[in-house]
């Protein structure tokens, strides 16, 4: 019951980053991010009692979502275009409008992602979407901490040379609250 009970206050708490995690490296597609989500949860769940719990449980649970991610990249032919993973389900009134100014703020910022590199990506949403640190990127990604920092820096100097960080970021912080 107690192991039940601490799995539920780790799923609370990071449901929501790991989904946001898979929405904007899917490009928006809301449907795969979800299932990617229960899929992670459901992987965690079944291996909860060989976490170490001396560790950092965001470490372990953002390892399975990149290894997820990288299992389901592995099985697609086709990725979907941006248009394909959002949908306007309210017609009318302010619900239209707000949905359309987001997808469209989505859309610039998976457009300023996808011009930088694949790693650096990663990073960037791991740190901002996942709010992990530098050392447990390392620990997921399974580089150095100096290499992560490079990564990190390098992508950010190419969003603020492009002047899209505060999109970037703007996005980011509205995913977690």
């Amino acid at each position: 019951m107690e192991e039940r009970t601490s799995f539920s206050a780790y799923y609370n708490q990071y449901k929501h980053k790991v989904f946001s995690f898979f929405f904007y490296r899917l490009n928006g597609d809301r449907a795969t991010a979800e299932d990617l989500t229960g899929d992670v949860f459901v992987k965690a769940y079944e291996h909860f009692d060989s976490f170490d719990h001396s560790k950092k449980f965001y470490s372990w649970i953002f390892a399975i979502v990149r290894n997820t991610l990288i299992d389901y990249f592995r099985t697609q032919k086709n990725y979907a275009d941006l248009e394909e993973g959002l949908e306007v389900s309210d017609q009318n009134s302010e619900a239209f409008v707000r949905n359309v100014d987001n997808n469209m703020k989505i859309e610039k910022v998976h457009k300023v992602l996808s011009e930088i590199p694949a790693f650096q990506k990663e990073c960037i949403l791991l740190k901002f979407l996942g709010d992990l640190t530098t050392k447990e990127i390392a620990l997921v990604t399974e580089k150095s901490e100096d290499n992560i920092r490079q990564s990190i820096s390098r992508a950010l100097s190419k969003l603020r040379a492009r002047k899209e960080l505060y999109y970037v970021l703007l996005l980011c912080i509205s995913a977690l609250l």
